[in-house]
């Protein structure tokens, strides 16, 4: 499998997590963005925009009548 194929399939698909050698084997240069973050760079990431998530759902929603 190479570039498209490689990310979608989601058992193989580490998104920025591939290093520059892999993403030349695989075909994905250009497929995904530059920067190689690790996979704790990946957490914090996701937990970042869970929060910003969880302080939304905390202020409430506004509801609009039609």
């Amino acid at each position: 499998m190479r570039g498209y194929e490689v990310l979608n399939n989601p058992f193989l698909n580490k998104g920025t997590g591939f290093t520059e050698v892999e993403r030349e084997e695989l075909g994905l240069v250009g497929l995904l963005p530059s920067h190689v973050q690790s996979i704790d760079e990946q957490a914090n990431q996701a937990y970042a925009q869970y929060q910003t998530k969880q302080q939304t759902w905390k202020s409430g929603f506004t509801f609009h009548k039609f």
